[in-house]
């Protein structure tokens, strides 16, 4: 039979693939051929959360492993391959299989540097595991340069909480390194940070957890101070973690959200080490009285709907854990039944973000004006699941949409204070959803989208609604008008400005309270003097941030 050259090519090239699948197979175990021939990466992620929410952890481990593989074709820039690895190092990192986890931690470190120079909010939150897991392998050394790159980078960008939790986890490893003047000096940085956090209006709902850090930057400095034989100063701090402790476990019995779970991670170390006799300080020395605290903690913040900070707050968990696995074995041989506890309560917290978009239906059917409008920026929020995701989609999807994500509620307080002028509407995607409900809006930005030169939004490829061009100064034209300004940028004039030429009665703002990412302190102390706050309305956050939707009326003069 003849054969063309063309066919022939084809045989041989088919014939290469079919012998090539059982090496390929044998690499790593892993049945690349299957992934070759389109195995899907979201079904595997799925599959490895879904066995990490049972409790399945060994299976958890080797869907990440074949995820990642299977995402490493799609380049290392491609969020579904930094997704895979840091799910992979977390897991690792908590079941003690240190040394794997720092290589894919590193791994993930690399990927930000070379791509995001520093734009990457998820850079000091991998660097800060990294250091966890040289610290738990007793490389103090190491986890010290990793420690102190993430509190630099944090506090370049000014970014407190994160601050002290770096700053502290630095100064107790220079504790260990045994230099105690370097340790003293970040334990105090530490404890001022902390204080300036809490005299930040933003900061007001985020207060349980900055409480809990000092708590425990208190516990610390009492280590530090035994290991240098300061015993003196040691029981000065000994007694502050002891009050912290304790007034933080009342405080956390007061919140008011859906009582917490049977505390099971506490019963577990509580049940490893029943034949020892139970200290009395330190609730438990940082043991199962601290996780029941953590516990309720985590669960209050995933009912905020803030499951980024609840992952945060199991990360501490696993801190104290790896805490006291390190002196009793009894503790460590419960590791892998402690952490599948830990990830089933995690995953409860999937639920939160969703519910806005469940809330948001049931409004839109009550409200005609409302059903005509999508709002795809809340659906692709609430599908989040993961700190590193957010952090991931943080770089684009506020870019492409907006910076504070519409609810059909704020929507609907809008409408009711027509007719509205938008100053530095950025993508028009508010005044677009607005424009659907019959809202009488108009909408003005410095540098419209899409424009390489808008700072706020370079990345954006179209505007989603009609939106002109201006300054702050457009505002006199319309004193008829509700004011309208979404995330003004902050420490920059403009809200301030705009404010000032306004001469109307009502006005909105969308953004964070002083102190935060919004606005400077011109625009908050005219806030103060000439206006009167009527409603304050909740709308979903990004982690870290607490924005909201303030209504103010002008003061009568």
């Amino acid at each position: 039979m003849k054969v063309s050259k063309g066919r022939a090519m084809i045989l041989v090239a088919v014939a290469l693939l079919i012998a090539a699948v059982p090496v390929l197979s044998s690499i790593g175990g892993l049945d690349i051929g299957v992934g070759i021939f389109g195995e899907d990466w979201q079904k595997l992620a799925n599959e490895a959360e879904q066995c990490q929410q049972d409790g399945r952890l060994d299976n958890a481990l080797d869907c990440w492993k074949r995820a990642v593989a299977i995402s490493e074709k799609f380049g290392d820039k491609d969020e579904r391959y930094t997704t895979s690895l840091h799910a992979l190092a977390q897991l690792q990192s908590n079941l003690g299989q240190f040394a794997e986890a720092q290589a894919n931690f590193l791994k993930v470190v690399d990927i930000e540097d070379k791509y995001h120079r520093g734009e990457f909010l998820g850079l000091t939150w991998n660097l800060c595991q990294l250091g966890d897991t040289y610290y738990q392998e007793h490389k103090y050394q190491q986890a010290a340069e990793a420690y102190k790159r993430a509190a630099g980078i944090d506090e370049a960008s000014g970014r407190m909480m994160s601050m002290v939790t770096d700053v502290r986890k630095l100064a107790r490893t220079y504790a260990q390194l045994g230099d105690y003047r370097a340790a003293g000096l970040m334990f105090s940085k530490a404890e001022g940070f902390f204080a300036e956090a809490m005299k930040l209006p933003r900061f007001a709902e985020y207060r349980l957890a900055l409480l809990e850090e000092r708590a425990q930057l208190n516990s610390d400095r009492t280590d530090a101070c035994n290991k240098a034989k300061l015993y003196k100063i040691g029981l000065k701090f000994a007694l502050a973690a002891d009050k912290s402790w304790q007034r933080l476990s009342e405080l956390s019995y007061e919140v008011t959200r859906p009582p917490s779970p049977p505390e099971a991670l506490a019963k577990i170390v509580a049940e490893a080490r029943k034949t020892k006799q139970r200290p009395v300080t330190m609730l438990d020395e940082i043991g199962p009285g601290v996780i029941q605290i953590l516990e309720r903690l985590a669960y209050y913040y995933c009912h905020m709907g803030k499951p980024a900070e609840a992952e945060l707050l199991y990360g501490r968990i696993v801190e104290v854990f790896n805490q006291m696995a390190a002196s009793s074995q009894d503790i460590q041989s419960k590791r892998m039944d402690f952490m599948s506890e830990m990830y089933r309560s995690w995953h409860s917290c999937h639920t939160a973000l969703p519910a806005f978009v469940a809330a948001d239906n049931y409004y839109r059917e009550h409200n005609p004006a409302l059903q005509a409008v999508q709002n795809p920026f809340l659906t692709q929020f609430a599908s989040i699941k993961h700190r590193q995701d957010f952090f991931q989609k943080r770089m684009y999807l506020p870019q492409q949409y907006a910076w504070a994500i519409p609810t059909a509620e704020a929507l609907d307080e809008l409408k009711r204070n027509q007719p509205i002028v938008e100053a530095g509407a950025g993508t028009g995607y508010w005044t677009s959803l607005l424009r659907k409900m019959g809202v009488d809006i108009v909408a003005y930005d410095i540098v419209p989208v899409p424009a390489k030169d808008n700072a706020w939004h370079f990345r954006a490829n179209k505007s989603w609604s009609d939106v002109l061009a201006g300054d702050e100064s457009v505002v006199e034209k319309f004193p008829e008008r509700t004011l309208f300004i979404c995330w003004p940028p902050g420490d920059d004039p403009f809200a301030f400005k705009a404010l000032s030429k306004y001469e109307g009665k009502t006005f909105i703002y969308v953004g964070e309270d002083q102190g935060g990412c919004n606005g400077n302190d011109d625009f908050f102390d005219l806030l103060r003097k000439d206006w009167a706050l009527k409603k304050t309305i909740a709308i979903p956050q990004w982690p870290s941030i607490f924005d909201r939707m303030y209504v103010y009326e002008r003061k009568k003069q």
